[in-house]
C-alpha cells in the first residue's frame, strides 16, 4: 500500500472564464512531499513489517511507526492498508490471521518524525466480530465510519468512527437494511461474501470510495 504524505494526491478545482464567459473546471495536482509504503511483511529477518517513509526521489527517510509505542502485547505483522481519519488520527490494517485489527496511531508525528500508538481501534473477536479475519484495507465515509475489507471471510464491514454519534468507536455497525434476510452474517456486514450471498464477493483486497 501507498500513502502519499498526510493525505492522497489532492485534486484541487479551481475555475477560469472561457471566452464564452462559461465557468470551466481546472485540476492542479498537489505533490505529496513523502511516501509512505507498507510491505506483505512476515516472520523472516528481513520481513519489513512497519510503515516505511520514503522521499519523492525515492530516498527511505525513515520508519512511520514507533514501536517503542506499542504495549508488549501487540507485534506488528503483515502490515496491508491504512489511512488517516475524520479525527486525524492514522488507522493500520495489522493482517496476520491471528492478529485481524485495526490499529490506530497519533496523527501528529513525535520530534524522532513517527506516529505514536494510541489503541486497537477494532479487533477480531469469534462471536462479537468474526467477520474482520486477516484484513487488507481500510476506508473512511463522509459520515467518518470505518469500512474493512478482509481476505479470509471475502466481505466489507462496517464499523462505528472514531466520532461516530450513533454507537461505540470500533464496533460493528448494524446491517443495511434487507441485508442478512435470508442468512445469518456477521455483525457489522455491510456487502457479504459469495459463501453466504449469491451475489456476494469473491477473494476481496482493496476498497476505496471513488
Amino acid at each position: 500500500m501507498i500513502y502519499a504524505g498526510k493525505r492522497w494526491l489532492q485534486i484541487l478545482k479551481s475555475c477560469r472564464v472561457c471566452e464564452n464567459q462559461n465557468l470551466e473546471p481546472v485540476e492542479s495536482i498537489v505533490m505529496p512531499k513523502e511516501w509512505y509504503v507498507s510491505f506483505h511483511g512476515g516472520e523472516e529477518k528481513a520481513s519489513l513489517n512497519n510503515i516505511h517513509v520514503y522521499s519523492t526521489e525515492g530516498k527511505e527517510l525513515r520508519k512511520a511507526l514507533n514501536k517503542k509505542s506499542l504495549p508488549e502485547d501487540i507485534v506488528l505483522r503483515e502490515l496491508r492498508g491504512f489511512v488517516f481519519g475524520p479525527d486525524q488520527n492514522l488507522y493500520v490494517v495489522n493482517s496476520y490471521f491471528e492478529y485481524s485489527e485495526v490499529l490506530k496511531f497519533k496523527g501528529a508525528r513525535n520530534k524522532n518524525g513517527q506516529h505514536d500508538f494510541v489503541q486497537i481501534f477494532v479487533k477480531r473477536h469469534p462471536k462479537m466480530n468474526p467477520g474482520i479475519d486477516h484484513p487488507f484495507n481500510v476506508a473512511f465515509d463522509s459520515e467518518g465510519d470505518l469500512y474493512v475489507s478482509s481476505q479470509n471471510t471475502s466481505l466489507v464491514a462496517r464499523y462505528h468512527g472514531p466520532v461516530s454519534k450513533t454507537g461505540e468507536p470500533g464496533t460493528p455497525m448494524p446491517l443495511p437494511e434487507g441485508l442478512g434476510l435470508e442468512t445469518e452474517l456477521p455483525p457489522g456486514t455491510f456487502v457479504p461474501s459469495a459463501k453466504l450471498e449469491s451475489n456476494g464477493l469473491l477473494e476481496v483486497r482493496g476498497v476505496i470510495f471513488a
